[in-house]
């Protein structure tokens, strides 16, 4: 019994060095700015590596994540045969986090531990992106055609923008304490200094869901008014902090693309590039052309099919009423957030959030009861 448990405790120590290093990649980049875009750029395989460690760590897994990531990992190379999609990297981005679903029940992780490690990645990303933002250009060279944009560690101003949804989703779910609302306010004008649209409006629609719960539940009498009087002060200060960020992007004559003045361009362009193929081919509309867009849905119906499309709109919905008969805010809210970002984001194939996503499905699915 003493042996299990020191081989656990070693099993957690190396799975926590695994996960600091995952995020070392983006501090690589402070030193090499220019390599951000590199596909070469050999530091690109830490993330890799380090899954591919993990994977050994956890050897062997658990039957029942097994047979269901088994089924994926057939079924998404199958139907992206069936699209005529020849981009084998981007299949492999999608199946590789799937792993994730079978690592995570073999990981005992204490949650003091799992909460030491979300607050050190999180210092590190606010503390990164203030520097960068007040001192450092190179990575903001690297985004020059795009606007002034932060990276901190996580390489892509729009990833960045999601990672911080999804911390201060946790953060507003797990814990209770009032000084919580100073990491979301960090968190917030850091999201500010990415210039990401999608990352602002994804905020301010999880804390004013999170306002909305609060107060049914004081209304309810289920808890305090306090914590629903907090959250909605919280989200209009948030919006008074966007308008006021706006207005000094276009007094200092910082093009930051936060504004909504190009709905003309990005990823409207993308869709209606993308719509005349539908005419042609409304299930795999990729064998009768190629269009890209920055959207997780019309992503998975392009390289996969509409079919699995489908199914993927079916089995959230099953994960998340399932997390709503468990009652876990925590993980309804997350699930929630992914899917929202989604709308802006390709979060299934690109790090990290690709990772954390099959993390929380993987939650969810243990669950116990309907």
């Amino acid at each position: 019994m003493t042996g299990m448990i020191k081989n656990q405790k070693i099993k957690d120590i190396l799975t926590q060095i695994c996960i600091y290093l995952f995020f070392l990649q983006g501090f690589i980049y402070f030193l090499f700015p220019d390599e951000i875009l590199n596909p070469a750029f050999p530091f690109k395989g830490i993330k890799y590596g380090v899954l591919l460690v993990l994977l050994l760590i956890y050897l062997p897994f658990s039957k029942r994540p097994t047979v269901f990531a088994a089924f994926l990992m057939v079924i998404l190379p199958v139907m992206h045969y069936f699209a005529d999609n020849r981009y084998i990297t981007i299949l492999l981005n999608y199946i590789f986090p799937i792993s994730l679903v079978m690592l995570i029940p073999k990981m005992k992780l204490q949650i003091n531990a799992i909460k030491r490690m979300i607050m050190i990645i999180w210092i590190c990303i606010i503390v990164m992106a203030f520097a960068e933002f007040f001192f450092f250009k190179g990575l903001f060279e690297v985004y020059a055609d795009m606007g002034y944009r932060v990276c901190s560690i996580m390489v892509n101003p729009n990833n960045l923008a999601i990672i911080l949804c999804l911390i201060s989703t946790w953060f507003l779910t797990e814990n209770q304490k009032t000084y919580k609302y100073l990491y979301l306010l960090l968190s917030f004008i850091v999201i500010e200094f990415s210039g990401s649209r999608g990352g602002v409006l994804v905020f301010l629609l999880i804390v004013f869901i999170y306002f909305v719960r609060m107060a049914l539940d004081a209304y309810k009498k289920k808890t305090d008014k306090r914590e629903a009087v907090l959250s909605g002060t919280f989200f209009v200060l948030s919006i008074m902090i966007h308008l006021i960020y706006k207005m000094l992007v276009d007094w200092l004559g910082m093009r930051n693309t936060i504004n909504f003045d190009d709905l003309n361009g990005g990823r409207v362009k993308q869709v209606l590039d993308f719509l005349p193929l539908l005419k042609k081919n409304l299930v795999f509309p990729c064998r009768n052309g190629f269009a890209y867009v920055d959207d997780q849905y019309f992503h998975l119906w392009i390289y996969f099919g509409l079919p699995v499309l489908v199914v993927f709109l079916i089995f959230n919905a099953y994960l998340y009423m399932k997390a709503y008969n468990n009652n876990d805010f925590t993980c309804r809210m997350l699930l929630l957030c992914l899917l929202l970002c989604g709308i802006t984001e390709n979060f299934l194939y690109i790090w990290p959030s690709a990772f954390i996503y099959w993390g929380v499905v993987s939650k969810i699915i243990h669950l116990k009861g309907n």
